[in-house]
């Protein structure tokens, strides 16, 4: 059954000090608006259309229309690029993705127009987030990339950041974890460099999440408490929330099974003030996968189904077929083979689009040994073979290449940063880690991982 390590990047809303933020942002923008004209209040009506993205899209999409009524108006349309770019950001986080494309492409033809190097790259950036979404990796790495180019290109550091970031948690996406460690290690020093606090959290807790899923828990647990403690000192109980449920994914693996629940429990209880959903279903996912281990099916097909509830109320893809596979592992533990068979089948086709490679080799498994069960024997060896073909090519490609070096050394000082890597792990070790993850699942992240940059 698979486990879910908490990576909402891009979705994080209502923590206290962003809310608090936010609202001195927008009471200066609002009066701002009040009292300015042209391209002063098309200006001001745009930081409020990407103020509201994370607290009312609806809203924000409100001022975005202001603000493009008024520049076309007034011929302005070298501003609105960015306006574009941040209706399409609102309607992402609706998540009406064909409008949020549309927006995204008038951005990215504008800014073309204007030379606007910045804004073509914010226009990649979105279109990044939506093919993400759409558990499309390979157009998001696409774009991601074209991102990066453009803001190396600027000399940004606080962009290429954020652009580093996105590849790599892409890359941990499709498991691909050397080239993935590779953009998180730059990410994080330019991070670091830059004092950004309310980025490093992110990438301390994805590089948790790489030395869980390879069981080094205590290089994890020391990641995953750097960014809880960094959280907790900026008063973010979202991203320390975050935190918490990945220590109960250690403790889990561990077969600290009660540890494991009053982690995810006290995540809950941090973040019920948020009402946030996204976090709430891989809660949820989790808890169901701890007492499916405990064999205590009844909650665990619970929990799963109230996940699964969110994920389809969410309209998102990657999530209804991760939990999709989380509900059939739950009902094959109780011989009910045909219902495991029935979900495994149901989430089969999306992971098929979006090559995720991880969630096809448990899928192919799971299909494997419900067929097994049910003997149809003919259905059984029709998975096994694509199970062969799959692992034949992990083994020409990341298992050879990508697995080889997974322990990382960091040497922090107060404005640089050293990250050497020290063992060469070999194919036998590289095999074995590549059969636990098979069977752990710890690392399919939430389709809206990558992050958009609102500066």
């Amino acid at each position: 059954m698979k486990t879910k390590i908490l990576f909402l990047f891009s979705l994080i809303f209502f923590t206290a000090q962003f809310l608090c933020a936010q609202t001195s942002e927008i009471d200066s923008l609002q009066k701002v608006v009040a009292k300015a004209s042209g391209k002063e209040k098309v200006n001001a009506l745009w930081g409020l259309c990407k103020s509201y993205y994370s607290i009312d899209p609806n809203k924000g999409i409100e001022y975005g229309k202001q603000a493009l009524k008024i520049a076309e108006s007034q011929n302005l349309q070298s501003l609105e690029s960015k306006v574009y770019n941040g209706l399409s950001l609102n309607y992402w986080a609706l998540v009406d993705l064909k409008s949020a494309r549309t927006y995204c492409k008038k951005a990215l033809i504008n800014a073309e127009t204007y030379n606007d190097s910045l804004q073509i790259g914010v226009s990649n950036n979105r279109m990044g987030l939506i093919y993400e979404s759409e558990g499309k990796f390979d157009s998001a790495l696409i774009v991601f990339n074209k991102e990066l180019a453009i803001y190396r290109h600027l000399k940004n550091d606080e962009r290429i950041g954020n652009s580093l970031e996105n590849i790599g948690t892409i890359h941990l996406n499709r498991g691909e974890l050397k080239t993935a460690i590779t953009y998180l290690l730059e990410a994080k020093t330019l991070y670091e460099k830059s004092n950004n606090k309310n980025k490093l959290p992110y990438i301390y807790l994805k590089l948790g999440g790489v030395y869980s899923e390879t069981k080094d828990y205590s290089e994890s647990l020391k990641w995953n408490n750097k960014a809880i403690a960094q959280s907790l000192a900026m008063n973010d109980t979202l991203k320390a929330a975050m935190g918490l449920n990945s220590i109960g994914i250690i403790y889990k693996e561990q077969q600290k099974f009660e540890a494991a629940l009053a982690k995810y429990n006290e995540a809950l209880t941090m973040i019920k003030h948020l009402n946030n959903k996204s976090i709430t279903m891989i809660i949820y996912g989790n808890m169901g996968n701890v007492y499916n281990m405990q064999k205590n099916f009844p909650m665990a097909i619970s929990f799963e189904q109230k996940a699964l509830d969110i994920a389809l109320e969410l309209n998102k893809p990657n999530d209804i077929a991760e939990k999709q596979v989380n509900l059939g592992d739950c009902y094959y533990s109780q011989n009910d083979y045909l219902n495991a068979r029935k979900y495994y089948e149901k989430a089969l086709p999306f992971f098929e689009e979006s090559k995720s490679q991880s969630n096809l080799l448990v899928t192919y498994q799971g299909l494997i040994k419900a067929n097994n069960s049910l003997k149809d024997y003919a259905q059984s060896v029709k998975y096994y073979q694509l199970l062969n073909d799959l692992k034949d090519t992990l083994n020409k490609t990341e298992l050879n290449t990508a697995l080889d070096s997974l322990k990382v050394k960091f040497k922090t000082k107060q404005t640089t940063e050293e990250n050497e890597a020290l063992t060469q792990k070999t194919e036998a070790q590289n095999k074995t880690i590549i059969n636990q993850r098979c069977s752990l699942r710890l690392f399919h992240f939430y389709c809206s991982s990558a992050s958009p940059l609102l500066l």
